[in-house]
This record gives C-alpha cells, structure tokens and sequence, in this order.
C-alpha cells in the first residue's frame, strides 16, 4: 500500500505541495527550496485535480507556483511604497533680519524646485543721522561768516512693506536648499531738527569746525531748520540659504542665512530749510536770513540725503527663523 501511495502521480504531487507549505513557515528554509517543492507538485498534478483543470494553489511569500524560481518575488500591493506627493503648499511665519515679521507661501514645481512669494509687515524704525558743521554764508568784505554748528537729526523711518518672489531650489531632494528671489521695498522717512547760527572771522570760519571757537564767536539766537520728508522705493535681489526641519503633522522648522542687496533705488525727497528768527528781527536781517535759507536749502537736502545713503543702498545681512505648515 505504501509503493502504490508513492506511485500515484497525484498522492506524490499532494505530498510535494503539503511539504512546500509547511517549509513557508519553517525558519532557515530558503524560498528557492519552497519554490521547488511547490513547483514540482503543479506539475504532477492531474488534469482533473479540480473541476476547471486547474490547480488552485494559495499565494504565499509574494510568488505564485507559476513563476520562475530565478525571477525576485513579486510585491504585495501592500507592501509598495505610497507615491510621493510632488505638489505641495506650506505657509510660514518668520522672525529676525532685516524684516521683523514675514510670512511666505511655497509651492512644491517639484521634489527639488519650489516656487516662493513673501510680503512683509511694515515697521517703524529710528535712525539718527549726525549733520557736519558747515558755513553758509561768507562775506569776505566785511570779513565775516554765517555758520552752524554740527547737529543731530532725529528720523522715524518706516521699513517695509517687502515683498518678492523668487525660486528655491533643493539640489539633493531633503533639507538643505538655496534660493534666490528679487522685489520691492519701500521706505518712507521723516524728520525734523534745528542748530543755532553763529556769526565769526572768516578766518574763524575756515577752521574745523567752523565758528566753533566760543570764545570767538557769536551766537545768535536765530535758528537754522530742517524738515526732510523722504519717500523711497527699491529694487533688490535677495540670495539666501538654510535647513527645513519637518516635524509632527505636516509642521515644518526653517532658518535661513543670506544677503538683501538694492540693485536701484528711486528716490523722492523733500527738504525743506527754514530760518527760524525771534520778533523783533530787523526787516534787512530778515531779508538775509531768507536769502541764506534759499541758497542753503538744496545743500542741506543732499547732506540729509547722503547721510541715509548707508541705510538705502547698502546690503543688509538675513538671519531668519520661521515655523510652517504644509497642506
């Protein structure tokens, strides 16, 4: 009984087919050993094993019996990664330099480009700006000078709004990235401040500073004003790299290092000087001092005007910190 067992082509191949399944689930056991087990049995398997003449065989390991042993297994579905989302959206607050509060908004083009538009909030800023001593005005027959001393003028500027656009760009695909962007900015700047004129020599006036002797030298008790309303708009490339940092649900941690630099710079000032004289001023003193106003009002205006340069036409550092979310 057990040699007719072994000689029936179908007990043989329910054997083979019971051994493979079992070595599925023996530790140490090759696949290329299960594969065999499994394959030889479908092959002595009748015609009439089942009702369609086809063997039914349970999927195990990834691998139908129909395949070569040779080729890699195929994948459960389950087991296939998801397909990564190229096209993405986050929005970030940032805080630090030279903008105090900025908020971008990025769209993934792809896994390493990314489009990048941020606005800033406006904030107002003081600036001091010193006022060298100066003569303005000389009159060489009588030998003597109208001068005023150096003076300090206090300016409330308004930084911002910024905003740009521009491209960042992950060249390996995970956090570290470049980019560089190009916009607007906008600066609106207004002062007041006023400085005593003094009257000397001309030699007293060609000394540094000038009229700045007490001793010699008078000073009046007129004044010399400066009112400057600056509005000013320009244009700047902005270069910048840091680390994006993903945490949680879709939040995101960002700094960033770079450079905002003015490429050109328009300029709409208004400066105005005035003389300021106690009553009682005499009609022709009067009539001077007016006349010192308008000869010396252009020259005031381009002094206040290349004093601010340094805070209009320099580049300025970015140090930033931002906190994300993308959707």
């Amino acid at each position: 009984m057990t040699t007719d067992f072994f000689c029936n082509r179908g007990a043989r191949a329910k054997l083979r087919l019971i051994i493979g399944l079992l070595l599925a689930g023996t530790p140490g056991i090759g696949r290329s050993e299960i594969y065999r087990h499994v394959a030889e049995s479908k092959s002595e398997l009748p015609p009439n094993w089942n009702a369609g003449g086809k063997a039914k065989v349970e999927k195990r390991g990834g691998m139908l019996p129909t395949q070569n042993p040779n080729q890699e297994p195929a994948r459960e579905a389950e087991f296939r990664p998801a397909s990564r989302r190229v096209k993405r959206h986050s929005v970030t607050l940032w805080g630090g330099l030279p903008d105090l509060a900025r908020i971008d908004y990025r769209y993934s083009l792809s896994s390493k480009l990314i489009l990048n538009l941020a606005t800033s909030a406006p904030i107002p800023v003081t600036v001091d700006v010193d006022m060298p001593s100066d003569v303005v005005k000389a009159d060489p027959q009588k030998g003597l000078a109208v001068a005023y001393p150096a003076f300090n003028i206090h300016f409330d500027m308004t930084w911002g709004p910024h905003t740009y656009g521009g491209l960042i760009w992950h060249p390996f695909a995970g956090s570290w990235y470049t980019s560089l962007a190009g916009g607007m900015r906008y600066l609106r700047i207004t002062g007041k401040a006023a400085s005593p004129l003094r009257i000397c020599s001309i030699i007293e006036a060609a000394k540094e500073p000038p009229c700045g002797n007490d001793q010699a030298a008078i000073q009046t008790r007129n004044l010399i004003a400066l009112d400057a309303d600056i509005e000013v708009t320009s244009v700047f490339a902005r270069a910048a790299t840091g680390w994006t940092l993903a945490f949680g649900q879709g939040f995101l941690a960002v700094i960033e290092l770079g450079a905002l630099v003015p490429l050109q710079t328009t300029t709409s000032a208004k400066v105005e000087a005035s003389i300021e004289a106690p009553d009682g001023t005499p009609s022709d003193l009067s009539g001077a001092l007016a006349d010192l106003r308008d000869k010396s009002q252009k020259d005031l205006e381009n002094k206040a005007l290349s004093s601010l340069d340094p805070y209009l036409k320099k580049p300025l550092p970015v140090l930033a910190i931002g906190v994300g979310y993308t959707f």
